[in-house]
């Protein structure tokens, strides 16, 4: 089997987005960092600080002198998952990007196993072994595959971090501006019949701190979303 190394070999841009994630974000660039200089070259890390209100911008720019290959960028307000990984993606340098959550629920050394089945894919997709979740965010997460299915008669199985191809960015129009991105996009590139592969991943409990996209605020806007998405 080919090393991922040689299948990347053009490089890969990691974006991990934070909003408040203050006590998490140091320790996710640090494995980072290391996985990836153990696996890849090159490589990028790209934290984008989504407006956050306490200390996450300022951790991350301090450990931006500390790590060379990474580079931070900031919302001035809170914009949403979707248009940080977009903020991300605009300013990824390398051939192929991936991301990661600044919680740590998933470990940089799950993009190694995506990165494994690139070779023949434009786009790598993750479904997770188990998640341990409260019962009221796996309810959550049940729930929004029904709507989804519902409303946008589209059933990828997608759960997790995606790796792909730079070039898509170019061939896919993103308007998400929630999490509901990591359905748009593989959605997108599936309806072009680009090949796709699909990868288990591990999901551990975030590290610290509580979740951010089970609030009333995400949830109506991501709906919203998803109803445009659909008639667009």
């Amino acid at each position: 089997m080919k090393s991922v190394n040689s299948i990347l070999k053009e490089g890969v841009s990691l974006i991990i987005p934070a909003y408040n994630e203050e006590e998490n974000v140091a320790e996710v660039v640090k494995n980072a960092d290391h996985v990836f200089k153990t696996h890849f070259e090159p490589y990028q890390i790209i934290v984008v600080n989504d407006g956050s209100t306490d200390r996450t911008g300022e951790v991350a720019e301090s450990l931006s002198l500390k790590f060379p290959v990474l580079r931070v960028f900031h919302h001035a307000v809170n914009r949403g998952l979707g248009e940080a990984l977009q903020t991300g993606y605009r300013h990824a340098d390398f051939e192929y990007i991936s991301f990661v959550p600044a919680d740590g629920q998933i470990a940089p050394s799950e993009i190694v196993k995506l990165a494994r089945h690139a070779e023949d894919a434009d786009m790598v997709i993750s479904n997770y072994y188990e998640r341990e979740d409260s019962r009221f965010r796996l309810l959550l997460s049940g729930t929004w595959r029904v709507l989804m299915k519902m409303i946008l008669n589209f059933e990828l199985g997608s759960q997790g971090p995606y790796l792909f191809k730079k070039c898509l960015l170019n061939e896919v129009h993103l308007r998400s501006s929630t999490g509901l991105l990591n359905l748009e996009f593989p959605m997108k590139v599936s309806v072009l019949g680009r090949k796709m592969n699909t990868v288990r991943i591990s999901c551990k409990p975030r590290m610290q701190g509580t979740s951010k996209v089970a609030n009333l605020s995400t949830m109506v806007k991501t709906f919203y979303e998803m109803v445009k998405l659909r008639w667009q």
